[in-house]
């Protein structure tokens, strides 16, 4: 109903909103990018920040994101604004950015991101929009200046390019920026002490994600854990805030004794510890983009997403694990259900131990 409010409105008061937005016309040196995804998707999108400011240095750029993904952006200096869009009703939001941004920009379909820029008066507002959502989206991007459709199996770091040229900024190469400061860097030397762990002799597996069709089954956890030690005598670092899913993983292990509780580090402490890390077993997850960031090879069991879209490529530090055959992806960044059939979910949960050891043995960094 609430959409269906704002979407009445705008259509009722484009023409003064219109012209309001052509009469702040100039030149741009404001940025509000919009992000409501989760805090993977937060972190792949925040280097757009960094090509904004890598061409124009003087520029404010913001960021409007959900309450959760503050995290994954809290200490990066390109970003001179946070907004997010739970902490006050969207009228008192649309109130504090009026006549502050010069250009936004909506990196995935959505209805209220797609006329924000319209309310708060914006001469620029470039839209992502998408004819596989539903129709208040389609038809609210007519109030957009410029816009591109984002295609599902497409790379979200080609179409974030894409529409920062837009405003004829160039391209910088692929990358995913984590920022933290030094005191999360102390805080988990402590963490790696108390734990007896060395830096370059321990594995790090994320057993979670955001999203349960996303999951490796805890069975399968606890024997790829207990074979992993088996093979390279290395404990194991269970990395989630669900502290109950890590000890039913370690109750499931023969090498229990080895398998240690992450549950308590925080997002800026992960970093530095994948940095120490021989290598990170994980799902699609946010967590798995800051590993990706600290440059520790990374294993990714594919399950049903689609690898061309957001994951890091395969590299010699990236192992893609593909699910089993006739097994297709389903989901994806801007369609993303929580349920599937047992058809669709066999995509993760029948990847197999051994696919995941194989990935391993090809990316991990041993030390002697």
């Amino acid at each position: 109903m609430r959409t269906l409010r704002w979407f009445l409105f705008t259509v009722l008061l484009s023409p003064y909103l219109l012209l309001r937005c052509r009469a702040r016309k100039g030149e741009e040196t404001s940025y509000l990018i919009i992000q409501l995804g989760k805090i993977g998707d937060v972190l792949c999108t925040a280097i757009m920040c960094r090509t904004i400011k890598a061409t124009q240095p003087n520029a404010t750029v913001h960021m409007l994101i959900l309450r959760g993904s503050q995290g994954a952006i809290a200490d990066n200096p390109h970003i001179d604004h946070i907004h997010l869009l739970e902490d006050q009703p969207r009228l008192d939001l649309i109130r504090s950015l009026k006549d502050r941004i010069d250009c936004t920009i909506n990196v995935m379909p959505g209805s209220f991101a797609s006329i924000l820029g319209l309310w708060i008066g914006s001469s620029t507002r470039i839209n992502t929009s998408s004819k596989a959502h539903g129709l208040l989206v389609r038809v609210l991007n007519v109030f957009s200046t410029q816009s591109r459709p984002y295609q599902i199996r497409t790379s979200t770091y080609e179409h974030y390019m894409a529409l920062l040229r837009f405003l004829d900024i160039d391209p910088l190469p692929y990358t995913v920026d984590f920022f933290v400061q030094k005191s999360h860097e102390e805080s988990l030397d402590t963490w790696l002490q108390k734990h007896s762990l060395v830096r370059g002799s321990y594995l790090v597996c994320n057993i979670t994600a955001g999203n349960r069709i996303k999951e490796w089954p805890i069975e399968k956890w606890a024997a790829f854990c207990d074979a992993t030690y088996a093979k390279y005598q290395l404990p194991i670092v269970l990395s989630t805030i669900d502290a109950d899913r890590i000890a039913t993983v370690k109750d499931a292990a023969v090498s229990e004794t080895m398998l240690i509780d992450g549950s308590s580090l925080s997002l800026p402490e992960l970093k530095p510890l994948c940095e120490g890390a021989a290598a990170y077993v994980s799902c699609d997850t946010g967590p798995m983009y800051i590993a990706h960031a600290s440059g520790v090879p990374i294993v990714i069991l594919l399950g049903p997403i689609h690898p061309a879209e957001q994951v890091p490529p395969e590299s010699e530090k990236v192992a893609h694990i593909h699910p089993p055959e006739g097994c297709e992806p389903w989901v994806f960044i801007s369609l993303t259900p929580r349920e599937g059939t047992d058809a669709q979910l066999r995509c993760i949960r029948d990847t197999s131990i051994e696919s995941v050891l194989r990935g391993l043995s090809r990316v991990i960094r041993v030390h002697s």
